[in-house]
């Protein structure tokens, strides 16, 4: 919090190593100057903060570099069930093949959600089906290569599609998942039947 005993907007809080920004403060970094952040050096973004890019504007990954992002939605094994099992709307959900009929109900997206699906080998007799309306209504697959939206993804465990399989998923909106890659194998498909 500021302390407006100070007077300036932007200060340097005394006693301690804290450069202040006040509400309505300002740093600004002019043409040719930097912002130079060494090894081991942070700038953390509480929740509601943001960067804004200007048109134009890029953030440079130099080689070696990365950006982190994180997701919730990490599972180390799901193996499903008959009748339900529910996988959320990022990170990475390992199906283990169970050579029977397995159901994932996917929940909704949010605009820019990424979601990798990997389903391990599997045998003739498993079938998965990627349900995106089973949490919620009205949420869809979009299906590269047409404009049509789909409920289901369905591997069936034929002689040919017994391998392992992937799909990865990116949230265009809160009801629509853009199916980004997957691998053969897969049918789309707005029954299960």
């Amino acid at each position: 919090m500021a302390d407006y005993t100070y007077g300036p907007l932007v200060y340097h809080k005394q006693g301690t190593g804290e450069l202040v920004v006040a509400s309505s403060g300002l740093v600004t970094v002019e043409d040719g100057g930097s912002i130079d952040v060494e090894s081991g050096g942070d700038i953390d973004i509480e929740s509601g903060g943001h960067i804004d890019l200007a048109s134009g504007g890029y953030i440079d990954v130099a080689s070696g570099g990365y950006i982190k992002h994180y997701v919730s939605g990490a599972t180390s094994s799901a193996s499903g069930s008959t009748t339900l099992s529910t996988l959320t709307n990022d990170g990475l959900s390992w199906i283990t093949s169970s050579g029977d009929t397995r159901w994932f109900y996917l929940t909704a997206p949010y605009p820019g959600a990424l979601k990798f699906i990997h389903l391990t080998a599997g045998t003739t007799g498993t079938v998965i089906y990627i349900d995106a309306e089973g949490v919620s209504t009205g949420t869809k697959f979009n299906v590269p290569g047409s404009n049509s939206t789909t409920r289901f993804l369905i591997r069936e465990g034929t002689t040919s599609s017994a391998a392992a399989a992937d799909l990865l998923l990116v949230g265009y909106s809160t009801a629509l998942w853009h199916v980004a890659y997957k691998t053969t194998g897969w049918t789309a498909a707005d029954t299960s039947s």
